[in-house]
């Protein structure tokens, strides 16, 4: 995953959804995206499920359960 052990925090915030990573920090977003594209996350086209699906794998990798 491309992202630094720094991340995890910030990370965390995101998946309890304190913060939208999508709005507040887009390059993040984005390159974290197109990783995910990468490694073969299938996508629906629509924001609001694509935002779902990257949260929950976003939980998965970094060990952080969604609830």
């Amino acid at each position: 995953m491309p992202i630094s052990k720094s991340d995890y925090t910030y990370l965390r915030s995101v998946v309890n959804g304190d913060v939208a990573l999508d709005r507040e920090n887009p390059s993040l977003f984005n390159r974290l995206f197109r990783w995910y594209e990468t490694v073969g996350v299938r996508f629906y086209g629509d924001p609001d499920e694509d935002y779902e699906v990257f949260l929950d794998h976003l939980a998965s990798d970094i060990g952080f359960g969604a609830a």
